[in-house]
């Protein structure tokens, strides 16, 4: 009997602490809830905050976006003007050098002409639009004059030729008709001022390249569209075969 009623006691006692314990524990858990709860509503105050901050910064970003837009535009249309002036006086430069341009270029001896013994200068460049050639006959030594619209001298590049040449090419692109050819007996450099070489491309080259970065740059500003077209022909024996 004595020793039952102590373990009975014990078991009361340590049933009563447990009991005890468990009461604190839910306070502590009752209270951790309603922290927990308070942080869950300041941070939803606190995204709601946020949200605002960057729905305002966004908006004001927008009114950047809109202001730069409207001045791009503005800016595009005053360089497309400025573009439409440029081309105007630069064609009626064009008109005003002629419509109609003979250039000469007078090449330099060649290696195996000099080994001959046979070369001789025979033509006098005094002035950039003039040549003198000299032919000397039994009686008497002749001089001839001719006037040319630009004279190159045997030391000039294929790069100042084309100067000459490219504000043609820039009219094609503003509707012109143009043509332009190489004239002279064989033997006389009309091949490489045309074609060149690999490392100094010719006039053709050249010209294909001026006219296909103005038709990108004019397209990509949106001052017109083009269409090429390609044919390649030649006059044999009076005969005109497409290459094609």
């Amino acid at each position: 009997g004595a020793n039952s009623d102590r373990v009975q006691a014990e078991t009361d006692a340590k049933l009563e602490a447990v009991q005890s314990e468990n009461e604190s524990l839910k306070q502590v858990e009752a209270k951790l809830t309603r922290e927990l709860d308070l942080a869950k509503e300041a941070l939803v105050e606190l995204r709601a905050a946020c949200d605002l901050t960057r729905v305002a910064d966004l908006e004001r970003k927008a009114a950047q976006v809109d202001f730069l837009q409207v001045e791009a535009e503005r800016l595009r249309e005053k360089a497309n003007g400025e573009a439409r002036k440029r081309r105007a006086l630069h064609n009626q430069l064009v008109d005003l050098q002629g419509n109609i341009r003979v250039y000469c270029r007078v090449r330099p001896v060649l290696e195996h002409e000099r080994k001959s013994g046979q070369a001789g200068v025979v033509v006098d460049l005094e002035d950039e639009g003039e040549v003198a050639l000299r032919q000397s006959h039994a009686s008497r030594d002749q001089e001839d004059r001719f006037e040319f619209d630009q004279v190159f001298a045997p030391e000039s590049s294929q790069a100042q030729v084309f100067e000459q040449v490219e504000p043609l090419a820039l009219s094609a692109l503003d509707g012109y008709n143009v043509c332009i050819f190489a004239y002279g007996q064989t033997g006389s450099g009309k091949t490489y001022t045309m074609d060149g070489s690999s490392a100094d491309r010719g006039v053709t080259h050249r010209t294909f390249e001026t006219l296909f970065s103005g038709i990108e740059e004019r397209q990509k500003a949106g001052l017109a569209t083009y269409t090429v077209e390609l044919s390649v022909l030649e006059i044999y024996n009076e005969t005109i075969r497409d290459l094609l």
